[in-house]
C-alpha cells in the first residue's frame, strides 16, 4: 500500500510539470556614489531561463540646466519582465511620457546565478516639465 502512494504521488507530481516554482532573488542596492539614490529588482530562473521583475530606482539623479536633483521620482519597470541573455545582460528602453521618442535606458548583466546584478541607468536627453534634462550614466550594484 505504501509503494503505491509513493507511486500515485511520483506519477502525480510527472505529469504536472507546470507546478515546478520558479526561483525567485531579490536583490537591491544602490547607485555607486551616490548614497540616497537606491535600485531593486527580483531574478526569476525558471526552465533554465532568466528574466528581471520588479525593477525599482529611486532618487535617481537627473540634470536640467545647472540643477542636479531627483525630478523623477521612482522609476518601475513593470509587466512580463525583461528577458535575460544566455550571456547575462539585459536591457530596456523606457519612453519619456512627454516625448516618446525620448528614451531612459536601463540595463545591466546577473552575475553569480542571480545573486549579484550590475548595470547602468542613463539618457542623453529627456524633457521633463518643459525643461530639457539628461540623465548622466549612473552605475548600479545590487546584491542578495
Amino acid at each position: 500500500m505504501k509503494k503505491f502512494a509513493l507511486l500515485a504521488i511520483l506519477a502525480v507530481a510527472l505529469a504536472f510539470p507546470a507546478l515546478a516554482l520558479a526561483k525567485k532573488i531579490n536583490v537591491s542596492g544602490g547607485v555607486v556614489g551616490d548614497p540616497d539614490a537606491s535600485v531593486s529588482l527580483t531574478v526569476v530562473k525558471k526552465n533554465g531561463n532568466m528574466k528581471i521583475k520588479k525593477f525599482k530606482a529611486k532618487k535617481i539623479n537627473v540634470r536640467c540646466g545647472k540643477q542636479t536633483g531627483n525630478f523623477l521620482g521612482t522609476i518601475r519597470i513593470t509587466g512580463p519582465g525583461l528577458s535575460v541573455n544566455k550571456n547575462g545582460s539585459f536591457k530596456a528602453r523606457l519612453p519619456n511620457v512627454e516625448n516618446q521618442k525620448e528614451t531612459l535606458r536601463v540595463s545591466g548583466v546577473v552575475h553569480n546565478g542571480g545573486r549579484k546584478v550590475s548595470g547602468n541607468i542613463k539618457t542623453n536627453k529627456i524633457t521633463l516639465s518643459g525643461h530639457n534634462c539628461d540623465v548622466p550614466k549612473q552605475h548600479y550594484e545590487l546584491k542578495k
